[in-house]
Protein backbone atom coordinates (compact mmCIF):
# COMPACT_ATOMS: atom_id res chain seq x y z
CA UNK A 1 0.00 0.00 0.00
CA UNK A 2 2.57 2.40 0.74
CA UNK A 3 4.29 2.21 -2.39
CA UNK A 4 0.68 2.63 -4.30
CA UNK A 5 0.53 5.76 -2.51
CA UNK A 6 4.34 6.60 -3.29
CA UNK A 7 3.36 5.82 -6.99
CA UNK A 8 0.60 8.73 -6.87
CA UNK A 9 2.35 11.01 -5.21
CA UNK A 10 5.61 10.68 -6.86
CA UNK A 11 3.85 11.02 -10.47
CA UNK A 12 1.52 13.91 -8.94
CA UNK A 13 5.01 15.87 -7.20
CA UNK A 14 6.11 15.67 -11.33
CA UNK A 15 2.88 17.94 -12.29
CA UNK A 16 1.63 19.28 -9.62
CA UNK A 17 0.89 23.03 -8.44
CA UNK A 18 0.11 25.15 -5.56
CA UNK A 19 -3.61 25.82 -4.83
CA UNK A 20 -5.56 28.84 -7.68
CA UNK A 21 -8.37 29.45 -8.30
CA UNK A 22 -8.03 27.49 -11.39
CA UNK A 23 -9.69 24.06 -10.61
CA UNK A 24 -7.85 21.08 -11.47
CA UNK A 25 -9.56 17.58 -13.43
CA UNK A 26 -8.88 14.73 -13.31
CA UNK A 27 -10.39 12.19 -16.02
CA UNK A 28 -9.84 8.60 -16.36
CA UNK A 29 -10.83 8.11 -20.35
CA UNK A 30 -13.32 11.16 -20.66
CA UNK A 31 -14.74 10.56 -17.23
CA UNK A 32 -14.14 13.17 -14.79
CA UNK A 33 -13.29 11.82 -11.16
CA UNK A 34 -12.68 13.40 -8.06
CA UNK A 35 -9.42 13.54 -6.38
CA UNK A 36 -10.37 11.17 -3.35
CA UNK A 37 -11.03 8.84 -6.12
CA UNK A 38 -7.57 9.42 -7.45
CA UNK A 39 -6.19 8.62 -4.06
CA UNK A 40 -8.25 5.55 -3.69
CA UNK A 41 -7.13 3.98 -6.86
CA UNK A 42 -3.29 4.90 -5.72
CA UNK A 43 -3.94 2.79 -2.39
CA UNK A 44 -5.26 -0.33 -4.60
CA UNK A 45 -2.39 0.36 -6.71
CA UNK A 46 -4.47 0.21 -9.77
CA UNK A 47 -2.91 3.16 -11.60
CA UNK A 48 -0.42 3.03 -14.29
CA UNK A 49 0.28 6.69 -15.24
CA UNK A 50 -0.82 9.90 -14.80
CA UNK A 51 -0.40 11.86 -17.73
CA UNK A 52 -0.49 16.30 -17.13
CA UNK A 53 -2.25 18.41 -19.89
CA UNK A 54 -4.17 17.39 -23.34
CA UNK A 55 -3.71 18.21 -27.10
CA UNK A 56 -6.15 21.15 -28.21
CA UNK A 57 -8.54 19.00 -30.07
CA UNK A 58 -9.13 16.32 -27.28
CA UNK A 59 -9.40 19.61 -25.19
CA UNK A 60 -12.23 20.65 -27.46
CA UNK A 61 -13.62 17.20 -27.44
CA UNK A 62 -13.70 16.88 -23.65
CA UNK A 63 -15.01 20.06 -23.15
CA UNK A 64 -17.80 19.47 -25.77
CA UNK A 65 -18.80 16.65 -23.99
CA UNK A 66 -18.78 18.02 -20.45
CA UNK A 67 -20.66 21.30 -21.00
CA UNK A 68 -17.20 23.67 -21.12
CA UNK A 69 -16.62 22.93 -17.71
CA UNK A 70 -12.86 22.92 -18.08
CA UNK A 71 -10.84 25.72 -18.16
CA UNK A 72 -7.26 24.59 -19.41
CA UNK A 73 -6.18 22.23 -20.97
CA UNK A 74 -3.18 22.30 -18.60
CA UNK A 75 -5.21 21.88 -15.67
CA UNK A 76 -6.36 18.13 -16.58
CA UNK A 77 -4.68 15.06 -15.55
CA UNK A 78 -5.49 12.13 -17.65
CA UNK A 79 -5.19 9.04 -15.24
CA UNK A 80 -4.29 5.51 -16.88
CA UNK A 81 -5.30 2.34 -15.09
CA UNK A 82 -4.16 -1.16 -15.40
CA UNK A 83 -5.76 -3.79 -17.32
CA UNK A 84 -7.34 -6.57 -15.31
CA UNK A 85 -4.58 -8.99 -17.19
CA UNK A 86 -1.34 -6.74 -16.27
CA UNK A 87 0.66 -7.85 -13.99
CA UNK A 88 2.45 -4.85 -11.69
CA UNK A 89 4.32 -5.58 -8.82
CA UNK A 90 6.03 -4.04 -6.25
CA UNK A 91 8.91 -3.11 -8.75
CA UNK A 92 6.69 -0.98 -11.09
CA UNK A 93 6.13 1.37 -8.29
CA UNK A 94 9.80 2.36 -7.37
CA UNK A 95 9.82 5.82 -9.16
CA UNK A 96 12.28 8.38 -8.41
CA UNK A 97 10.99 11.74 -7.54
CA UNK A 98 12.51 14.53 -9.86
CA UNK A 99 13.19 17.06 -7.19
CA UNK A 100 15.98 14.23 -6.49
CA UNK A 101 17.23 15.79 -9.35
CA UNK A 102 17.20 19.34 -9.25
CA UNK A 103 20.71 20.42 -8.25
CA UNK A 104 22.06 18.34 -11.19
CA UNK A 105 20.14 20.22 -13.74
CA UNK A 106 21.16 23.93 -13.12
CA UNK A 107 24.92 24.78 -14.47
CA UNK A 108 24.80 27.78 -11.71
CA UNK A 109 24.40 27.37 -7.79
CA UNK A 110 23.31 29.85 -5.12
CA UNK A 111 26.05 32.89 -4.85
CA UNK A 112 27.32 32.55 -8.21
CA UNK A 113 27.26 35.80 -10.13
CA UNK A 114 25.11 35.58 -13.27
CA UNK A 115 26.05 34.98 -16.76
CA UNK A 116 25.82 38.26 -18.87
CA UNK A 117 23.12 37.60 -21.46
CA UNK A 118 21.00 39.71 -23.98
CA UNK A 119 17.69 38.94 -24.74
CA UNK A 120 14.69 40.22 -27.41
CA UNK A 121 11.18 40.30 -26.11
CA UNK A 122 8.06 39.83 -27.73
CA UNK A 123 7.36 43.65 -27.58
CA UNK A 124 10.37 43.81 -29.78
CA UNK A 125 12.29 45.40 -26.74
CA UNK A 126 15.93 43.68 -25.89
CA UNK A 127 16.94 43.35 -22.71
CA UNK A 128 20.49 43.24 -21.77
CA UNK A 129 21.36 41.54 -17.86
CA UNK A 130 23.90 44.39 -17.46
CA UNK A 131 21.29 46.95 -17.39
CA UNK A 132 19.50 45.04 -14.72
CA UNK A 133 21.91 45.91 -12.22
CA UNK A 134 19.99 47.59 -9.11
CA UNK A 135 17.42 45.47 -9.58
CA UNK A 136 16.02 42.27 -7.83
CA UNK A 137 15.18 39.88 -10.94
CA UNK A 138 12.94 36.54 -10.87
CA UNK A 139 14.10 34.73 -14.29
CA UNK A 140 11.76 31.98 -15.10
CA UNK A 141 12.22 29.31 -18.04
CA UNK A 142 9.05 28.42 -19.76
CA UNK A 143 7.83 27.10 -23.55
CA UNK A 144 4.40 27.54 -24.82
CA UNK A 145 3.80 22.79 -24.68
CA UNK A 146 4.64 22.72 -21.06
CA UNK A 147 1.84 22.60 -19.05
CA UNK A 148 3.43 22.95 -15.64
CA UNK A 149 4.96 26.42 -16.65
CA UNK A 150 1.46 27.53 -17.79
CA UNK A 151 0.11 26.56 -14.47
CA UNK A 152 2.61 28.49 -12.49
CA UNK A 153 2.18 31.25 -15.20
CA UNK A 154 -1.95 31.47 -13.83
CA UNK A 155 0.02 32.31 -10.33
CA UNK A 156 2.28 35.16 -11.79
CA UNK A 157 0.26 38.13 -11.52
CA UNK A 158 -1.29 37.89 -8.58
CA UNK A 159 1.58 36.34 -6.09
CA UNK A 160 4.74 37.93 -8.05
CA UNK A 161 3.66 41.14 -10.41
CA UNK A 162 0.97 42.83 -8.52
CA UNK A 163 2.78 41.93 -5.11
CA UNK A 164 6.62 44.13 -5.89
CA UNK A 165 4.75 46.17 -8.72
CA UNK A 166 5.93 49.15 -6.84
CA UNK A 167 9.36 47.56 -5.58
CA UNK A 168 12.53 47.56 -7.61
CA UNK A 169 11.69 44.37 -9.01
CA UNK A 170 11.71 42.80 -12.84
CA UNK A 171 9.72 39.51 -13.44
CA UNK A 172 12.07 37.95 -17.00
CA UNK A 173 10.24 34.94 -18.61
CA UNK A 174 12.26 33.31 -21.17
CA UNK A 175 11.11 30.93 -23.67
CA UNK A 176 12.80 28.37 -24.71
CA UNK A 177 13.74 26.55 -27.63
CA UNK A 178 10.19 28.59 -29.69
CA UNK A 179 10.04 30.69 -31.87
CA UNK A 180 8.19 34.26 -31.66
CA UNK A 181 5.55 33.24 -33.67
CA UNK A 182 4.84 30.00 -31.73
CA UNK A 183 4.86 32.38 -28.37
CA UNK A 184 3.05 35.38 -29.12
CA UNK A 185 -0.49 33.61 -29.92
CA UNK A 186 -0.18 31.72 -26.28
CA UNK A 187 1.03 35.53 -24.39
CA UNK A 188 -1.91 36.96 -26.13
CA UNK A 189 -4.26 33.42 -25.13
CA UNK A 190 -2.95 34.21 -21.25
CA UNK A 191 -3.68 37.75 -21.48
CA UNK A 192 -7.45 37.44 -22.38
CA UNK A 193 -7.35 35.38 -19.19
CA UNK A 194 -5.88 38.70 -17.18
CA UNK A 195 -2.31 36.95 -17.46
CA UNK A 196 -0.36 39.78 -19.00
CA UNK A 197 3.44 40.22 -19.93
CA UNK A 198 6.21 40.32 -22.04
CA UNK A 199 8.52 37.36 -22.44
CA UNK A 200 11.73 37.02 -23.73
CA UNK A 201 12.77 34.04 -26.87
CA UNK A 202 15.70 32.20 -26.74
CA UNK A 203 14.62 29.81 -29.68
CA UNK A 204 18.25 28.73 -30.00
CA UNK A 205 18.82 28.28 -26.32
CA UNK A 206 21.84 30.23 -25.82
CA UNK A 207 20.96 31.61 -22.61
CA UNK A 208 19.18 28.40 -21.05
CA UNK A 209 22.66 26.54 -21.66
CA UNK A 210 24.41 28.59 -19.92
CA UNK A 211 22.27 28.31 -17.07
CA UNK A 212 20.58 24.92 -16.69
CA UNK A 213 19.23 21.56 -18.83
CA UNK A 214 16.54 19.20 -18.05
CA UNK A 215 12.96 19.51 -17.15
CA UNK A 216 11.32 23.37 -16.82
CA UNK A 217 9.65 25.40 -15.19
CA UNK A 218 13.46 26.38 -13.58
CA UNK A 219 13.27 29.75 -11.77
CA UNK A 220 16.50 31.64 -10.76
CA UNK A 221 16.02 34.49 -8.12
CA UNK A 222 18.62 37.62 -8.55
CA UNK A 223 19.84 40.35 -6.47
CA UNK A 224 20.50 44.00 -6.42
CA UNK A 225 24.23 43.19 -7.49
CA UNK A 226 23.59 40.47 -9.94
CA UNK A 227 24.15 36.96 -7.81
CA UNK A 228 21.72 34.12 -7.71
CA UNK A 229 19.93 33.74 -4.30
CA UNK A 230 17.28 31.31 -5.13
CA UNK A 231 17.09 28.54 -7.53
CA UNK A 232 13.97 26.29 -7.94
CA UNK A 233 12.19 23.60 -10.28
CA UNK A 234 9.16 22.34 -11.28
CA UNK A 235 5.67 23.73 -10.14
CA UNK A 236 4.71 21.80 -6.64
CA UNK A 237 2.86 23.02 -3.74
CA UNK A 238 3.98 26.28 -2.21
CA UNK A 239 6.61 26.75 -5.17
CA UNK A 240 5.68 30.35 -5.88
CA UNK A 241 5.10 31.11 -2.14
CA UNK A 242 8.60 29.91 -2.17
CA UNK A 243 9.48 32.32 -4.87
CA UNK A 244 7.68 35.21 -3.43
CA UNK A 245 9.35 34.91 -0.37
CA UNK A 246 12.96 34.75 -1.87
CA UNK A 247 12.27 37.84 -3.64
CA UNK A 248 11.24 40.02 -0.85
CA UNK A 249 14.58 38.83 1.27
CA UNK A 250 16.70 39.93 -1.57
CA UNK A 251 14.97 43.57 -1.93
CA UNK A 252 15.49 43.89 1.69
CA UNK A 253 18.94 43.24 1.41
Amino acid sequence: MKKALFLFFALLACNSFAQTNHETVYMIKDTIVTIEKVEELAKENKIKSIHNGVSEETFKQLNAKHGYQLIAKEFIFMIELYNEGEIHDSSISEIKKSSASTDSEFKVKKGDKIIDFEIQMTNGKTIQSKELKGKVILVSFWATWCASCIRELYEIPSKIIDEFENEDFIFLPISIDEKPEKVKPKLAQLKSKGINFESGIDSKKEIWDKYASGSIPKNLVINREGFITYLSQGNGDNSILSIQSEIRKALQE
